[in-house]
């Protein structure tokens, strides 16, 4: 099958070997989990705009396999996954998360990496630009809170003091990784010019019960 080519997400090393079956006519392939004593196959139906999306097996690895053995897979390949899933059968009794290749150094394939620069690197950084200043990540984050702060009581003072409708809307999606977040944000006229702002960016935790989470995400902005 051509598609099983394309199944080099981490996400598929959680499932065994794929096969197609037929249910009520509807083609589906189906992902059998890899856990021990979990008899669950995952459906991906065919004729559904999901035929290509991991969604559900993310979701059913997560029950399943626990989020810290998902999350480490995220920062590794479909390979490496596979191997320290084999490894982890042969030592249950160790921590999933032992089996993976650290992200905490400088090897491996890394899609994120909060791991400071050397002295070296930030002098190559600043070769031909000795002026420039490179701040230390504390300072990052203190100013980042800082302008945080004040742009909340900014925006805060702006909504108070409008006369006019706000407009509040949300939207939802599925990054690439294949989590849930929304975003709410408000939108308003000022000066004749239409102004959008966004008041909060929410990572969704599960599906079901969504609209229930969204309506007390709202309230709490």
């Amino acid at each position: 099958d051509r598609k099983r080519k394309s199944w080099r997400s981490p996400i598929y090393a959680f499932f065994g070997e794929a096969y197609v079956a037929h249910y009520d006519g509807r083609k589906a392939h189906v992902f059998p989990c890899g856990a021990r004593g979990c008899s669950v196959h995952v459906r991906r139906y065919q004729d559904s705009k999901d035929a290509n999306s991991s969604g559900r097996l993310r979701m059913h690895a997560l029950k399943c396999w626990g989020k810290d053995a998902v999350e480490a897979a995220d920062g590794t390949t479909y390979e490496n996954t596979r191997d320290a899933l084999k490894e982890h059968a042969k030592h249950p009794s160790k921590g999933i998360k032992s089996f993976f290749p650290s992200t905490s150094g400088r090897k491996g394939n890394l899609s994120f990496s909060v791991v400071p620069h050397t002295p070296v690197e930030t002098r190559l950084m600043k070769n031909g630009r000795p002026e420039h200043y490179i701040p230390h990540p504390t300072t990052v984050s203190r100013d980042t809170k800082r302008v945080f702060a004040q742009m909340r009581q900014r925006l805060s003072k702006i909504f108070r003091e409008y006369e006019g409708d706000l407009n509040v809307a949300m939207d939802g999606w599925t990054s690439q990784n294949h989590g849930a977040y929304i975003a709410i944000t408000v939108h308003l006229i000022i000066d004749g010019e239409a102004v959008n702002v966004l008041l909060d960016f929410l990572e969704v935790p599960e599906v079901r019960g969504f609209l229930p989470y969204v309506w007390s995400s709202a309230h709490r902005v």
